[in-house]
Protein backbone atom coordinates (compact mmCIF):
# COMPACT_ATOMS: atom_id res chain seq x y z
CA UNK A 1 0.00 0.00 0.00
CA UNK A 2 1.27 3.62 -0.84
CA UNK A 3 -0.06 6.27 0.96
CA UNK A 4 0.42 9.99 0.23
CA UNK A 5 -1.25 13.59 1.02
CA UNK A 6 -2.30 16.33 -0.45
CA UNK A 7 -4.20 19.78 0.75
CA UNK A 8 -7.78 20.36 -1.33
CA UNK A 9 -8.52 23.91 -1.40
CA UNK A 10 -11.70 23.78 -2.20
CA UNK A 11 -14.76 24.49 -0.19
CA UNK A 12 -16.22 20.75 0.40
CA UNK A 13 -20.13 20.54 0.50
CA UNK A 14 -21.17 20.07 3.45
CA UNK A 15 -24.15 17.85 2.81
CA UNK A 16 -24.57 14.24 2.41
CA UNK A 17 -26.88 13.97 -0.42
CA UNK A 18 -26.06 12.91 -3.94
CA UNK A 19 -23.00 11.65 -4.08
CA UNK A 20 -21.39 11.02 -7.14
CA UNK A 21 -21.48 7.93 -9.10
CA UNK A 22 -19.07 5.33 -8.16
CA UNK A 23 -16.79 2.34 -7.36
CA UNK A 24 -17.31 -1.52 -7.34
CA UNK A 25 -15.58 -3.39 -4.82
CA UNK A 26 -18.29 -5.38 -3.85
CA UNK A 27 -18.98 -6.93 -7.02
CA UNK A 28 -18.69 -10.69 -5.37
CA UNK A 29 -22.38 -10.89 -6.54
CA UNK A 30 -21.68 -10.86 -10.31
CA UNK A 31 -19.62 -14.42 -10.31
CA UNK A 32 -21.63 -16.62 -9.10
CA UNK A 33 -24.65 -15.09 -11.92
CA UNK A 34 -22.48 -16.35 -14.52
CA UNK A 35 -24.66 -19.84 -14.42
CA UNK A 36 -27.95 -18.13 -14.89
CA UNK A 37 -27.10 -17.57 -18.56
CA UNK A 38 -28.11 -20.30 -19.68
CA UNK A 39 -31.22 -20.60 -17.48
CA UNK A 40 -34.55 -19.06 -17.91
CA UNK A 41 -34.34 -15.99 -15.44
CA UNK A 42 -36.92 -16.41 -12.23
CA UNK A 43 -39.24 -13.93 -11.15
CA UNK A 44 -37.89 -12.01 -8.71
CA UNK A 45 -38.46 -9.14 -6.50
CA UNK A 46 -37.10 -5.55 -7.21
CA UNK A 47 -34.42 -4.71 -4.38
CA UNK A 48 -36.04 -1.87 -2.06
CA UNK A 49 -35.27 1.34 -3.22
CA UNK A 50 -32.24 3.43 -1.29
CA UNK A 51 -33.20 5.85 1.33
CA UNK A 52 -31.98 9.37 0.59
CA UNK A 53 -29.17 10.16 2.12
CA UNK A 54 -29.47 12.24 5.00
CA UNK A 55 -28.14 16.00 5.12
CA UNK A 56 -24.98 16.56 7.97
CA UNK A 57 -25.73 19.08 10.82
CA UNK A 58 -22.57 21.28 11.09
CA UNK A 59 -20.98 20.98 14.11
CA UNK A 60 -18.29 23.80 15.77
CA UNK A 61 -15.50 24.87 13.78
CA UNK A 62 -11.98 22.91 14.72
CA UNK A 63 -8.41 24.15 13.55
CA UNK A 64 -7.34 20.80 12.67
CA UNK A 65 -7.66 17.18 13.21
CA UNK A 66 -5.27 14.57 14.84
CA UNK A 67 -7.16 11.25 15.36
CA UNK A 68 -5.78 9.00 17.54
CA UNK A 69 -6.77 5.54 16.41
CA UNK A 70 -8.22 3.25 19.72
CA UNK A 71 -8.67 -0.42 20.12
CA UNK A 72 -12.21 -1.44 20.52
CA UNK A 73 -14.51 -4.19 19.45
CA UNK A 74 -17.44 -2.45 17.23
CA UNK A 75 -20.19 -4.17 15.26
CA UNK A 76 -21.53 -3.09 12.00
CA UNK A 77 -24.74 -3.45 10.11
CA UNK A 78 -24.31 -3.64 6.03
CA UNK A 79 -26.66 -3.34 4.11
CA UNK A 80 -26.14 -3.55 -0.07
CA UNK A 81 -28.54 -3.13 -2.88
CA UNK A 82 -27.50 -3.78 -5.98
CA UNK A 83 -29.17 -4.46 -9.74
CA UNK A 84 -26.88 -6.74 -12.05
CA UNK A 85 -27.35 -5.84 -15.87
CA UNK A 86 -26.33 -9.06 -17.91
CA UNK A 87 -26.09 -8.90 -21.68
CA UNK A 88 -27.30 -12.42 -23.22
CA UNK A 89 -26.93 -12.70 -26.94
CA UNK A 90 -29.18 -9.97 -28.21
CA UNK A 91 -31.58 -9.51 -24.55
CA UNK A 92 -30.62 -8.00 -21.41
CA UNK A 93 -31.78 -9.24 -17.94
CA UNK A 94 -31.34 -8.00 -14.81
CA UNK A 95 -31.36 -9.66 -11.29
CA UNK A 96 -31.39 -7.33 -8.63
CA UNK A 97 -29.70 -8.39 -4.94
CA UNK A 98 -30.74 -7.41 -1.49
CA UNK A 99 -28.65 -8.31 1.33
CA UNK A 100 -27.83 -7.52 5.23
CA UNK A 101 -24.54 -8.82 6.52
CA UNK A 102 -23.32 -8.07 10.25
CA UNK A 103 -19.70 -7.79 11.00
CA UNK A 104 -17.78 -7.55 14.23
CA UNK A 105 -14.67 -5.38 13.84
CA UNK A 106 -11.88 -6.09 16.81
CA UNK A 107 -8.88 -3.79 16.95
CA UNK A 108 -6.18 -4.62 19.60
CA UNK A 109 -2.81 -2.82 20.59
CA UNK A 110 0.54 -4.25 19.78
CA UNK A 111 3.55 -2.40 20.45
CA UNK A 112 3.93 -1.81 16.86
CA UNK A 113 0.80 -2.50 15.28
CA UNK A 114 -2.99 -2.75 15.18
CA UNK A 115 -4.02 -6.85 15.14
CA UNK A 116 -7.25 -6.38 13.39
CA UNK A 117 -9.78 -9.29 13.24
CA UNK A 118 -12.69 -9.49 11.36
CA UNK A 119 -15.86 -11.84 11.85
CA UNK A 120 -19.09 -12.25 10.15
CA UNK A 121 -21.88 -12.66 12.65
CA UNK A 122 -24.72 -13.36 10.57
CA UNK A 123 -25.97 -12.32 6.92
CA UNK A 124 -29.03 -12.50 4.36
CA UNK A 125 -29.55 -12.36 0.62
CA UNK A 126 -32.16 -11.80 -0.89
CA UNK A 127 -31.74 -12.92 -4.95
CA UNK A 128 -33.80 -14.82 -7.49
CA UNK A 129 -34.73 -18.23 -5.80
CA UNK A 130 -35.63 -17.11 -2.35
CA UNK A 131 -33.83 -15.62 0.16
CA UNK A 132 -30.39 -17.16 2.01
CA UNK A 133 -29.48 -16.77 5.87
CA UNK A 134 -26.63 -17.53 7.66
CA UNK A 135 -26.42 -17.41 11.41
CA UNK A 136 -23.19 -19.19 11.87
CA UNK A 137 -20.05 -16.91 12.82
CA UNK A 138 -17.12 -17.22 10.85
CA UNK A 139 -13.89 -15.31 11.18
CA UNK A 140 -12.83 -13.92 7.69
CA UNK A 141 -9.89 -12.07 7.95
CA UNK A 142 -7.04 -11.41 10.17
CA UNK A 143 -4.14 -8.39 9.40
CA UNK A 144 -2.07 -6.41 11.07
CA UNK A 145 -2.68 -2.56 10.31
CA UNK A 146 -0.25 0.97 11.53
CA UNK A 147 -1.40 3.27 14.06
CA UNK A 148 -3.00 5.46 11.61
CA UNK A 149 -5.43 2.43 10.28
CA UNK A 150 -3.47 1.40 7.08
CA UNK A 151 -3.19 -2.30 6.24
CA UNK A 152 0.12 -2.88 4.34
CA UNK A 153 -0.67 -6.99 4.44
CA UNK A 154 -3.22 -8.75 4.60
CA UNK A 155 -3.65 -12.32 5.64
CA UNK A 156 -7.51 -13.91 4.85
CA UNK A 157 -8.79 -16.68 6.75
CA UNK A 158 -10.31 -18.16 2.94
CA UNK A 159 -8.86 -20.83 1.31
CA UNK A 160 -6.32 -20.10 -1.54
CA UNK A 161 -8.20 -21.52 -3.88
CA UNK A 162 -11.86 -20.45 -5.29
CA UNK A 163 -15.14 -22.52 -4.62
CA UNK A 164 -18.46 -21.70 -4.19
CA UNK A 165 -19.13 -17.75 -3.73
CA UNK A 166 -17.79 -16.26 -0.90
CA UNK A 167 -17.46 -12.53 0.81
CA UNK A 168 -14.21 -10.79 -0.45
CA UNK A 169 -13.32 -9.99 3.22
CA UNK A 170 -9.89 -8.39 1.97
CA UNK A 171 -12.24 -5.85 0.13
CA UNK A 172 -14.89 -4.99 2.79
CA UNK A 173 -12.47 -4.54 6.12
CA UNK A 174 -11.10 -1.33 3.83
CA UNK A 175 -14.83 0.22 4.19
CA UNK A 176 -15.05 -0.44 7.69
CA UNK A 177 -11.08 0.54 8.99
CA UNK A 178 -10.71 4.12 7.43
CA UNK A 179 -7.19 5.10 7.04
CA UNK A 180 -6.31 8.34 8.40
CA UNK A 181 -4.80 11.70 7.87
CA UNK A 182 -1.74 12.87 9.00
CA UNK A 183 -1.73 14.60 12.23
CA UNK A 184 -2.80 18.16 12.63
CA UNK A 185 -4.55 18.55 9.56
CA UNK A 186 -6.93 21.35 8.91
CA UNK A 187 -10.46 21.01 7.26
CA UNK A 188 -10.17 20.46 3.13
CA UNK A 189 -6.94 18.03 3.94
CA UNK A 190 -6.69 15.24 1.34
CA UNK A 191 -4.67 12.23 1.49
CA UNK A 192 -4.53 9.10 -1.34
CA UNK A 193 -3.32 5.47 -0.77
CA UNK A 194 -3.68 2.39 -2.88
CA UNK A 195 -4.56 -0.96 -2.52
CA UNK A 196 -3.86 -4.23 -3.99
CA UNK A 197 -5.50 -7.44 -3.44
CA UNK A 198 -6.67 -11.01 -4.49
CA UNK A 199 -10.28 -11.76 -3.53
CA UNK A 200 -12.52 -15.00 -4.76
CA UNK A 201 -15.70 -13.41 -7.02
CA UNK A 202 -17.33 -16.96 -7.75
CA UNK A 203 -14.38 -19.40 -8.90
CA UNK A 204 -12.57 -16.79 -10.17
CA UNK A 205 -9.81 -15.44 -8.45
CA UNK A 206 -9.31 -11.16 -9.29
CA UNK A 207 -6.63 -9.14 -8.63
CA UNK A 208 -8.06 -6.13 -7.43
CA UNK A 209 -6.12 -2.57 -7.89
CA UNK A 210 -7.99 0.59 -5.94
CA UNK A 211 -6.97 4.40 -6.05
CA UNK A 212 -8.88 5.52 -2.98
CA UNK A 213 -8.69 9.79 -2.45
CA UNK A 214 -10.04 11.31 1.07
CA UNK A 215 -10.58 14.52 1.65
CA UNK A 216 -11.76 16.23 5.38
CA UNK A 217 -14.77 17.75 4.09
CA UNK A 218 -16.29 19.14 7.44
CA UNK A 219 -17.17 18.69 11.24
CA UNK A 220 -20.10 17.25 12.03
CA UNK A 221 -21.78 15.39 15.14
CA UNK A 222 -22.92 11.56 15.13
CA UNK A 223 -25.50 10.55 18.14
CA UNK A 224 -24.24 13.42 19.72
CA UNK A 225 -20.80 12.97 19.35
CA UNK A 226 -18.24 14.99 17.71
CA UNK A 227 -17.18 13.47 14.48
CA UNK A 228 -15.72 14.29 10.72
CA UNK A 229 -17.24 13.59 7.62
CA UNK A 230 -15.19 12.46 4.98
CA UNK A 231 -15.86 12.38 1.21
CA UNK A 232 -14.19 9.45 -0.53
CA UNK A 233 -13.87 8.73 -4.87
CA UNK A 234 -12.06 5.37 -5.67
CA UNK A 235 -11.43 4.32 -8.90
CA UNK A 236 -10.83 0.47 -9.31
CA UNK A 237 -9.02 -1.78 -11.93
CA UNK A 238 -9.82 -5.41 -11.96
CA UNK A 239 -7.91 -8.13 -13.51
CA UNK A 240 -8.30 -12.07 -13.49
CA UNK A 241 -5.47 -14.46 -12.47
CA UNK A 242 -5.00 -17.77 -14.17
CA UNK A 243 -8.11 -19.29 -15.49
CA UNK A 244 -9.48 -22.62 -13.58
CA UNK A 245 -8.63 -25.22 -16.18
CA UNK A 246 -11.91 -26.98 -16.11
CA UNK A 247 -14.17 -24.21 -15.97
CA UNK A 248 -11.90 -22.17 -18.61
CA UNK A 249 -13.46 -18.43 -16.55
CA UNK A 250 -11.74 -15.12 -16.79
CA UNK A 251 -12.75 -11.69 -15.93
CA UNK A 252 -11.25 -8.21 -16.10
CA UNK A 253 -13.00 -5.09 -15.74
CA UNK A 254 -12.95 -1.33 -14.06
CA UNK A 255 -15.15 0.35 -11.48
CA UNK A 256 -15.71 4.05 -9.88
CA UNK A 257 -17.17 4.65 -5.87
CA UNK A 258 -17.94 7.94 -4.09
CA UNK A 259 -18.78 7.70 -0.24
CA UNK A 260 -19.64 9.87 2.34
CA UNK A 261 -18.35 8.47 5.40
CA UNK A 262 -18.92 10.00 8.83
CA UNK A 263 -15.75 9.11 11.48
CA UNK A 264 -14.98 9.98 15.22
CA UNK A 265 -13.23 12.92 15.94
CA UNK A 266 -11.10 11.33 18.68
CA UNK A 267 -10.43 8.19 17.64
CA UNK A 268 -10.99 7.94 13.46
CA UNK A 269 -13.83 4.84 14.17
CA UNK A 270 -16.44 4.45 11.68
CA UNK A 271 -19.91 5.42 12.56
CA UNK A 272 -21.62 5.55 9.01
CA UNK A 273 -21.26 5.68 5.61
CA UNK A 274 -22.94 6.17 2.62
CA UNK A 275 -21.69 4.66 -0.62
CA UNK A 276 -22.24 4.62 -4.40
CA UNK A 277 -20.95 1.94 -6.98
CA UNK A 278 -20.67 1.16 -10.43
CA UNK A 279 -18.76 -1.70 -12.60
CA UNK A 280 -18.69 -2.99 -16.02
CA UNK A 281 -17.39 -6.55 -15.87
CA UNK A 282 -16.06 -8.34 -18.61
CA UNK A 283 -16.45 -12.67 -18.24
CA UNK A 284 -14.89 -14.58 -20.67
CA UNK A 285 -16.62 -18.05 -20.58
CA UNK A 286 -16.27 -21.65 -22.62
CA UNK A 287 -19.54 -20.70 -23.79
CA UNK A 288 -18.52 -17.09 -24.85
CA UNK A 289 -18.28 -13.55 -23.23
CA UNK A 290 -20.44 -11.35 -21.33
CA UNK A 291 -20.65 -8.42 -20.08
CA UNK A 292 -21.77 -7.30 -16.92
CA UNK A 293 -22.66 -3.83 -15.33
CA UNK A 294 -23.81 -3.60 -11.84
CA UNK A 295 -24.86 -0.64 -9.67
CA UNK A 296 -24.64 -0.78 -6.03
CA UNK A 297 -25.50 1.24 -2.95
CA UNK A 298 -24.08 -0.17 0.61
CA UNK A 299 -25.27 1.40 3.70
CA UNK A 300 -22.83 0.60 6.96
CA UNK A 301 -24.17 1.67 10.46
CA UNK A 302 -21.91 1.48 13.45
CA UNK A 303 -24.66 -0.87 16.09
Amino acid sequence: MRFKSFRDNSVPSQSMRNPELALCRRFFWILPITGLVACASPRVVPPTPAAPLPSVPPSRTVSAWTPILATDTARYLVTDSAVVSIAVDTSSKQLPIVSSTLYELALTRLNDSILVHLEKKSSSVNRAGGTIRDTISALLLSARATFEGRLPKLQSVEPQKCGEAVVPATARIFDLLIPLPPGNSPRGTGWVDTVSVTVCHGKIPLQQHTIRKFIYTADTTWQSQHAVLIKKMSETIITGLEPDSLNRISASGSGLETASIIVSRATGQLFESFENADLNLQINTSRGNFPFHEHLTSHLEHQ
